[in-house]
């Protein structure tokens, strides 16, 4: 058999018998074959055992269309170091060729060069699960690259204070390469960056694109096939990424990742919302780069699913969850400040006052005497009763119930129900509608409006769950529509500024925060579950 016979030589096959890695078609490819002095390009691999034949050194010069001189077959022989194509050439003698193959890549001891780079592989499938493995990938995925004979990875940051945090993960993966795969490495800083340099290093590229992909210089990122079922293995791939491409700043509460592959940041948005966080839609910066953000009410899961082995991304991520999440979410409605369990009770809001209601407050006024008389009766200046009667001003609502001397407080709702009032804080500004029992209350758009002190921030638009998604602009026009407000673009979410708003919301219902901060022994657990052993 010619080598371009040879079904093996372009199979795509991870494994062969007995689950031993597949590293002839990793390493070896038909351009190999095809260039002069060929026998420098294979990959030598350095094995015990090997009796050579006239008859075996023959089919080897036929498998591989080229004369083999005495001294090179002496060399192999003197250093048991011997072509990748001899193993196949061997295997194809046998009953069972590829059960041969295994056996023979079993006993490789290391995988080297002509000229003499050593490197060591591994040739069991489930060794390339291992999760410092894929880490890595993923790492490389984002702040690194891979070429012919060439590993590049990179790790800086603008605060010279904070640079020895690069030095040291770059360090981390510098002992990797040596570890796992005996390949030496640089370490270069550059500004504020540092850079590992690891080349001439041909078939570790090769067994990494085989095996685990690589299409970063197409510029598109994907998760390993190897692991695409596995979200576990999954989540320690992402983390990798994450350390790589993802930004978290001690200021600001969220974290974003970048990525020119679009594609692959939708995929990062529904792997996480599958696992219950709740992200916006990929969005694009100023120079076109898409990225997500994962906002502060989403940083516990977020830290539970992902995470960062980066010393200095995870320091910052723990120490955010030492306190309680600062944004609130919709827990329920607080049924102590209802009126027969049923109305709300607006005497209780701080400044709390009415418009709508000037007929109203007239002809209870002229009933009662003159504007001087009732005046003097609310203990209120004159002229503010004609600006209430008016409509100038708005009502102040203890001085309104003053006015009617009403103690059943049920017989106020009906009041409000039957003249289209509304609720503001200021005088004469800022009027919303309200509603006046918690049957009136839409209760699906509360999961959406997260309330401060003066403004309501909305957020999670988009999700209900993740089979059921709404669509932003009708939920906006809900909200806008119901409360008679208007929703508003502030920085990276939309807001609606409106005191009286937040003040109900945070009076007649339940916020609390989205998490509950972490005791010490709780991040001291999570830091080890992040922590990746390379």
């Amino acid at each position: 058999m010619r080598y371009y016979e040879d079904p093996l030589l372009n199979s795509k096959r991870y494994t062969l018998y007995d689950g031993v890695l597949n590293l002839y078609s990793a390493l070896l490819n038909k351009k190999d074959f095809e260039s002069d002095r060929i026998l420098n390009n294979f990959p030598y691999v350095v094995i015990d055992n090997i009796e050579l034949n006239q008859q075996l050194i023959d089919s080897l010069k036929k498998y591989i269309g080229c004369n083999i001189s005495k001294g090179a077959i002496k060399g192999w022989v003197l250093n048991s170091k011997f072509p990748l194509p001899l193993l196949r050439v061997i295997s194809l003698k046998a009953p069972n060729p590829e059960k041969i193959l295994s056996n023979l890549i079993k006993s490789i001891k290391s995988v080297t060069s002509n000229f003499g780079n050593t490197i060591k592989l591994s040739i069991k499938y489930s060794d390339l699960l291992m999760n410092k493995h894929i880490y890595f990938h993923g790492y490389l995925l984002g702040d690194g690259c891979i070429s012919d004979d060439l590993i590049k990875l990179a790790d800086g940051h603008q605060d010279k204070s904070k640079i020895h945090y690069s030095k040291q993960h770059i360090g981390m993966f510098k002992k990797y390469l040596k570890i796992c795969y005996n390949l030496n490495s640089k370490i270069k800083r550059v500004g504020n960056c540092y850079h590992l340099i690891a080349s001439r290093n041909k078939f570790l590229s090769r067994y990494i694109k085989f095996f685990y992909g690589y299409d970063k210089d197409k510029e598109i990122i994907r998760v390993p096939d190897i692991i695409k079922d596995d979200r576990e293995k999954i989540k320690i791939f992402l983390r990798g990424f994450f350390d790589a491409d993802a930004g978290i700043s001690e200021l600001y509460n969220s974290v974003i990742l970048k990525s020119k592959d679009h594609n692959f940041l939708k995929f990062c948005k529904l792997f996480l919302e599958k696992e219950g966080l709740f992200l916006d839609n990929v969005k694009f910066d100023s120079t076109g780069v898409s990225y997500i953000t994962i906002k502060s009410t989403e940083f516990l899961k977020y830290a539970y699913t992902i995470g960062f082995n980066h010393s200095r991304k995870k320091e910052i991520l723990l120490n955010r969850l030492k306190k309680n999440c600062p944004l609130n979410v919709f827990r329920g409605v607080r049924k102590k400040y209802l009126i027969d369990s049923l109305y709300f009770d607006f005497t209780i809001i701080p400044d709390m006052r009415l418009t709508g209601l000037q007929d109203f407050f007239k002809n209870m006024r002229c009933d009662i005497g003159t504007q001087e008389e009732v005046s003097k009766l609310l203990k209120i200046p004159r002229r503010y009763v004609g600006k209430y009667e008016n409509g100038l001003y708005s009502i102040p609502i203890d001085i309104f119930l003053n006015l009617i001397q009403i103690k059943n407080k049920i017989r106020l709702a009906d009041i409000f129900s039957k003249n289209d009032v509304k609720f503001c804080i200021s005088k004469n500004k800022g009027a919303i509608k309200l509603p006046l029992s918690i049957n009136d209350i839409n209760f699906d758009i509360l999961k959406y409006m997260a309330p401060t002190q003066h403004k309501i921030i909305i957020k999670r638009y988009g999700i209900i769950n993740i089979t059921n998604k709404i669509n932003k602009e009708i939920l906006f026009k809900r909200i806008e529509d119901f409360f008679g407000v208007k929703i508003v673009k502030d920085s990276d979410s939309h807001v609606i500024f409106n005191t009286t708003l937040a003040r109900f919301l945070n009076t007649f219902f339940v916020y609390e925060s989205a998490w509950k901060g972490l005791n010490d022994k709780e991040r001291i657990d999570l830091d080890r579950k992040l922590q990746i052993q390379m």
